[in-house]
C-alpha cells in the first residue's frame, strides 16, 4: 500500500478532488503506521492545504484521528483528546449518517476518555463503539475497546466479566484470523492474573501471547492498541513486581532508551512507572520514589490517570508514600492530584504499616 500510494502522489492532482484526499489521507495513516510521523503530517497539510478543499467529512474525521493518533504516541494526550474529538464531531452532519466513521473516531476518543478515568462516561461511548468495531473487525479498535471494558469490570470487582471478555475478544480473534486480537487478548488476561496474585497462571499466558512469529514482522509499527501493550513490557512488568527485579531494572533501562530515541513518549512514560517498581524492589526506594515523582508530573501535566491506576497495588503504594512527602503548600494542584490518584486505587492498596520505635 505504501508503495502504492508514494507511485500514485506524483500524479497529483488527478482532477478528482475526492480521490486526491483519500490518497494522501490513507497514505499518512499508512506512514504513522511506519513510525514515520513527520512523512505523515507533510501528507496531511498537503490534503488539508488548498490543493483539496473539498475532501469530505470521512477524510476529515480519518486525519484528525491520524495527528491524535501521533500526539497520543507521542505522549501528548490532553492534544491527542482534542484531535479525537474533532473528529469524531467531523462526521456529525444532519444529512449524513457515517456510522462507522464515527466508530473509528469514537473509539479512539474513548480510549482518551478512559485514560482521564471519566469511566461513567467511556463506558457509555463503548456500549455505542464496540458493537460496531466488533462487526467490522478492525483489530486495534476491536482490542481497544474489549480491553477497556475488562479492565472496568476488573476495577469494580467483577472480575468473571472482565474474564469474560477476554474470552470474546479471544475468540473473535480466532473467528476473525487475526492472531494480534488473539495474542492481545492472552497478554491482557496475564496482566489480570498477575493483579490477582496468580503468579504462574500469569507467567504461563504471558508465554502463550508472545508468540514471535505474530510479534517479530511487526515490531516497527506503530499500532495503537499494542503501544504499551506488548510482550517484551509485559515481561518486564512480570519480572519487576515478583521475579528477577535486578534484571528486570537493566531490561527496562535497555527498552526506555529505545521508546525515548523514538519519540515514543507514551511508552516510555509506562516503563518509568514500571521501573519505579523494580528500583522499590531492589532496595533503592529513594531513587524509586524520585523516579516515580518526575514521572507523575509528567502524567499530572497531560492528564494521564489510567496509566498509573492499572498498574495496580505494586505502583500504588509508591504513589501513596510520595503523597506522604509531598508537601502539599508548594504544589497544591499537584498535591491534590496525588491524593486523588491515592484514592483511585481504593481497595487495591494493602494497609500502610506503622512506623515502630524503639526506645
Amino acid at each position: 500500500a505504501y508503495a502504492a500510494g508514494m507511485q500514485s502522489l506524483g500524479r497529483l492532482p488527478s482532477g478528482d478532488n475526492f480521490a486526491d484526499s483519500v490518497l494522501l489521507d490513507t497514505l499518512a495513516g499508512i506512514c504513522s503506521t511506519k513510525d514515520q510521523a513527520a512523512e505523515a503530517l507533510r501528507l496531511l497539510d498537503l490534503h488539508r492545504s488548498g490543493l483539496n478543499p473539498h475532501s469530505g467529512a470521512l477524510t476529515d474525521m480519518h486525519s484528525e484521528s491520524v495527528e491524535g493518533m501521533i500526539a497520543l504516541f507521542e505522549g501528548r494526550m490532553r492534544e491527542a483528546t482534542a484531535r479525537f474529538r474533532a473528529a469524531v464531531s467531523a462526521t456529525q452532519h444532519p444529512n449524513m449518517s457515517f456510522t462507522n466513521g464515527n466508530a473509528w473516531a469514537g473509539m479512539l476518543y474513548a480510549t482518551t476518555v478512559y485514560e482521564s478515568n471519566d469511566l461513567a462516561h467511556v463506558a457509555g461511548l463503548l456500549r455505542v463503539y464496540t458493537p460496531l468495531v466488533r462487526d467490522v473487525g478492525l483489530p486495534d479498535h476491536l482490542t481497544l475497546g474489549y480491553r477497556m471494558l475488562s479492565r472496568i469490570a476488573f476495577g469494580a470487582g467483577d472480575v468473571d466479566q472482565s474474564l469474560r471478555l477476554l474470552t470474546e475478544l479471544e475468540m473473535l480473534g480466532h473467528q476473525r484470523q487475526l492472531p494480534r486480537v488473539v495474542v492481545s487478548a492472552r497478554l491482557e488476561r496475564s496482566r489480570t492474573q498477575l493483579l490477582q496474585g496468580h503468579i504462574e497462571a500469569s507467567r504461563d499466558e504471558l508465554k502463550r501471547a508472545s508468540d514471535p512469529a505474530i510479534w517479530a514482522p511487526i515490531s516497527h509499527l506503530r499500532l495503537l492498541a499494542n503501544d504499551v501493550d506488548y510482550p517484551a513490557l509485559s515481561l518486564l512488568r512480570w519480572e519487576a513486581y515478583v521475579g528477577d527485579a535486578r534484571a528486570a531494572l537493566q531490561g527496562l533501562t535497555d527498552e526506555l532508551d529505545v521508546a525515548v530515541a523514538a519519540r515514543r513518549h507514551h511508552r516510555a512514560l509506562k516503563l518509568r512507572l514500571i521501573r519505579a517498581v523494580a528500583q522499590a524492589r531492589t532496595g533503592d526506594r529513594n531513587e524509586a520514589l524520585n523516579g516515580l515523582g518526575e514521572t507523575l508530573r509528567d502524567c499530572f501535566q497531560e492528564g494521564f490517570v489510567r496509566a498509573v491506576l492499572d498498574e495496580g497495588a505494586a505502583v500504588g503504594v509508591l504513589v501513596r508514600d510520595l503523597f506522604a512527602r509531598t508537601p502539599t503548600e508548594k504544589d497544591r494542584a499537584f498535591a491534590v492530584w496525588l491524593q486523588r490518584l491515592v484514592q483511585g486505587f481504593g481497595t487495591a492498596l494493602p494497609e500502610p504499616v506503622a512506623e515502630t520505635t524503639t526506645v
